[in-house]
């Protein structure tokens, strides 16, 4: 039986040995999110994408799906479609932080598609250098600020606007730090509206609840996604025999 204590241990005398021994909790994340990358990069992905969805959303309670999302963007870059496709499992209205440095072009209206989705978020953090939001992004955007009701810090490096900022001021109450650096977009009446905001009564305060053991919580996640992938693939291997069949039409078929 595995528990905190032996785990802790089983940490020390791995750092008393000069060895980086990896927790069981740190295991089963990156297994994971392999089982998740392996999912997404499956050609039967697109009919298969509201199963696993479903899958993450029962499964996988909010906290350990933050921990996901902080691996998937270790450097806090959105450049490939799996990437992409996994903040779209990962992301719900209990993500409580999202921070980015770029968003490649070819991404950046399906991410902020992604943005209405987060009404629990405290910190939005992009600093993207070469992103220029067009009207309808920041129409969007805009849309979905309005909606983050929890939202304590804004950071909106070289992508700022002045409609953002009236968004946040009107709708974020909690909002306590705001960064705009760089921001062509952004003038003295962007900073006006903040301080000018009419003042808000507090959203009302909840915690997400959490499992009371992680171990248990990661071996219902792995159980899960396991018997869900695996459908997956017996899904694409029939496909795949499908396609053989139709490519040579002069075989004998034989009932099964």
């Amino acid at each position: 039986m595995v528990t905190k204590n032996s785990e802790e241990e089983g940490g020390r005398q791995g750092r008393a040995g000069g060895q980086v021994v990896p927790s069981l909790v740190s295991l089963t994340l990156a297994k994971v999110q392999r089982m998740l990358t392996s999912a997404v990069k499956s050609s039967t992905w697109p009919k298969n994408k509201q199963t696993l969805t479903h899958a993450v959303d029962t499964h996988i309670p909010h906290h350990l799906r933050q921990e996901l999302q902080n691996k998937v963007l270790q450097d806090w870059r959105l450049y490939d479609t799996i990437s992409l496709r996994l903040l779209e499992l990962i992301l719900s209205p209990a993500t409580s932080s999202l921070r980015l440095a770029h968003v490649r072009v070819f991404f950046r209206d399906a991410f902020l598609g992604l943005l209405h989705r987060l009404t629990g978020l405290q910190e939005l953090t992009l600093k993207d250098s070469v992103w220029t939001l067009s009207r309808p992004q920041v129409s969007v955007m805009s849309d979905a600020m309005s909606k983050m009701m929890n939202l304590r810090v804004l950071v909106l490096h070289y992508c700022g606007h002045n409609l953002l900022l009236a968004a946040a001021a009107s709708h974020c109450p909690h909002l306590q730090v705001v960064s705009v650096r760089g921001s062509r977009t952004v003038d003295d009446s962007g900073v006006w509206s903040l301080v000018t905001a009419p003042p808000s009564c507090p959203a009302p305060a909840h915690r997400a609840r959490k499992k009371s053991s992680i171990i248990a919580s990661w071996y219902s996640v792995v159980k899960s996604l396991t018997s869900v992938t695996a459908a997956m693939e017996v899904c694409g291997k029939q496909q795949k025999d499908v396609s053989s069949d139709e490519e040579s039409p002069n075989l004998p078929v034989f009932p099964r």
